[in-house]
């Protein structure tokens, strides 16, 4: 199993919090976890979004699929609907 999930919304969202959280859980339960997180902003409100790939396997890098999306606004699914 490999599996990637992008949390994405405005900065002060809870972003951070909510990836570390996620990535840490997943961690724990036994999967080897690679987490990114693109440049948080420092402006309330842009866009921003970390990505969590957990896996059985090794990991190396982030997959550039997005296989689980946690959208917290509507910006965030247009963003990463391709």
């Amino acid at each position: 199993m490999d599996l990637t999930i992008v949390i994405s919304g405005e900065a002060g969202q809870g972003l951070e919090t909510t990836s570390f959280i996620l990535g840490k859980s997943l961690f724990r339960m036994g999967y080897n976890v690679f987490t990114s997180k693109d440049y948080m902003s420092i402006i309330r409100g842009s866009l921003n979004f970390s990505t969590i790939r957990f896996s059985t396997g090794k990991l190396r890098a982030v997959a550039d699929m997005i296989d689980i999306l946690i959208a917290l606004n509507a910006e965030s699914v247009e963003v990463h609907k391709d």
